[in-house]
């Protein structure tokens, strides 16, 4: 899940995620493959975190169900001011409950929880490579 295998500068990821044992194990997996770890543990936490990192903001990672506002409206919040940002959302629920639950999952990728350390690396090779 390197993002530059190179050695050159790596993905920096905003994980918006509300339960603690999700976001702690995830940033363990994204740190160990060398990405650099927002972390925040609500929507509106992560938006205010994303409208003050002064740098580069490679993937937002989120829950599609948080306290206050979930990962759809996060994602579309973020990508307004942030055009190139890529996302991947997260739930407990199916892709297919998801969709059903907000169809603007559709437009993102998408990882079942929970993952594996290799569920959560292909799903963003996938997304960076595109």
């Amino acid at each position: 899940m390197q993002a530059d295998p190179a050695g050159g500068s790596r993905a920096t990821v905003l994980l918006a995620e509300d339960d603690p044992a999700i976001r702690s194990v995830a940033k363990r997996f994204l740190e160990a493959d060398g990405f650099r770890v927002l972390e925040a543990k609500s929507g509106e936490e992560a938006a205010r975190l994303g409208a003050r990192h002064a740098g580069d903001l490679d993937v937002l990672i989120a829950d599609l169900v948080m306290p206050g506002f979930g990962g759809p409206d996060l994602a579309e919040r973020l990508v307004r001011d942030r055009p190139g940002l890529k996302v991947l959302f997260l739930s407990g629920y199916s892709e297919a409950e998801a969709r059903v639950r907000d169809p603007r999952v559709a437009r993102a990728p998408f990882l079942q929880k929970p993952f594996t350390a290799q569920a959560l690396r292909d799903a963003l090779t996938g997304l960076l490579a595109t």
